[in-house]
């Protein structure tokens, strides 16, 4: 019989420990040039960041670190094994947009537009649109300087709102006489608009942990514009 001295049998135990509790990271900000936004790390992996640089990760349990060179080492964040498959979630989200838009760009650009706030209902967008179960919606537009009025048409039955858009606005409430259901899909008319935009409302559950698992949850829905805003936002 071989006997195996209670040091190796303890080293190996930590180091099977350690693997259990490693995870992965995944990028979602940085300036660092050897780290790109997307990209998924280990979370023991020495990184090296030079002054001035700056790195956002997220585990898979949502938690948010936020590193600023000079650094070398591994990020200080608790490992959390894979299980619900957010970091690759978060991964696809900013590496495989077609349109070639990265999050990045997203993140370092000043919130300009009505698409900057991801919860609002962008009525001039036709598509999937995700709002919180637990709130009422705000509905965007361009910002323009005139009044118009808001048609919201509720699809198959055709029930339809009409409300008044003040001039110089470019929020405004959901209408309130016009039912708010998961899946459910409406027309949005403007009046000096030739077209109508046919949306798709998602609730986003309330009880998912965090922003992250929420963006996570948008994407898979199609409310890619959406997801990146909130994305950009976690820091």
């Amino acid at each position: 019989m071989r006997f195996v001295a209670p040091s190796v049998i303890a080293v190996c135990g930590l180091a099977a420990a350690w693997s259990v509790l490693a995870g992965e990271l995944v990028v979602i900000e940085s300036t660092a040039p050897a780290l790109k936004p997307g990209q998924i790390v280990d979370s023991s992996a020495a990184l090296s960041l030079p002054s001035g640089a700056h790195l956002t990760l997220v585990a898979e349990d949502g938690t948010v670190t936020n590193l600023k060179g000079p650094f070398s080492g591994p990020p200080p964040v608790a490992g959390t094994p894979s299980d619900g498959g957010l970091v690759s979630a978060l991964s696809r989200l900013i590496v495989g947009d077609a349109a070639g838009t990265s999050v990045l760009g997203v993140m370092r650009s000043a919130p300009t537009t009505a698409a900057a706030d991801p919860w609002a209902v962008d009525v001039l967008r036709s598509g999937n649109h995700c709002v919180p179960a637990d709130a009422a919606p705000n509905l965007s537009r361009s910002k323009r300087h005139k009044s118009v009025t808001l048609t919201l048409k509720t699809l198959p039955d055709g029930a339809k709102v009409s409300v008044r858009w003040p001039a110089g606005s470019n929020r405004m409430a959901w209408p309130g006489g016009v039912p708010l259901t998961d899946g459910g899909r409406y027309l949005a008319k403007l009046s000096d608009r030739p077209t109508a935009s046919k949306l798709m409302i998602h609730l986003v559950p309330g009880g998912l942990p965090s922003d992250a698992h929420r963006v996570a949850w948008m994407a898979e829905r199609g409310c890619s514009r959406q997801a990146k805003a909130l994305l950009a936002g976690l820091h």
